[in-house]
């Protein structure tokens, strides 16, 4: 009778185990309250939203590390902090992670690089229905956040 018991209660052991131990693995850092995430860009893993903006304003993006133009419209603005225990993701990594989905929306990189004043951005543009969707995407602090605009308005004709 003993021999049979054992491996239930070892399986019984490791059920318990795994209900305690998975959820403190898997808790990232929360949201800030009232925060949105938006449908297409989705955050980078590893980062919470600690700053969240949503309102009619102007975004000033970079065409090259030179020229600059102003966008205005329905501005949305994150800014994210990598979470507590998590791999900092490479600044290029968070630039990389953003051009895919990009990419898979049809949409383009405007400009990626370092610009004038010593930082590295990158500005992409998607039409989504009949709204142009201009994003600015600013890692900071060597990729432990970044910071994330997106304007959306009608495109001119």
């Amino acid at each position: 009778m003993g021999k049979k018991l054992f491996p239930r209660v070892i399986i019984a052991v490791c059920a318990v185990l795994m209900c305690v131990v998975t959820p403190c693995m898997l808790h990232a850092d929360a949201d800030i309250e009232g925060s949105k995430e938006d449908a297409v860009f989705q955050r980078a893993p590893g980062y919470h939203i600690i700053e969240y903006e949503n309102n009619d304003d102007a975004i000033d993006y970079n065409y090259t590390a030179e020229k600059r133009a102003i966008i205005a419209g329905q501005r949305t603005y994150f800014n994210y902090s990598i979470n507590e225990n998590a791999p900092v993701s490479d600044p290029a990594e968070i630039i990389q992670y953003y051009t895919a989905i990009v990419r898979r929306q049809g949409g383009e990189t405007i400009f990626s690089g370092p610009t004038n004043a010593g930082f590295y951005t990158a500005t992409f543009k998607i039409i989504r229905k009949d709204r142009e969707t201009w994003v600015l995407l600013t890692p900071f602090n060597n990729g432990a956040g970044y910071f994330l605009n997106m304007v959306e308005h009608a495109p001119q004709k």
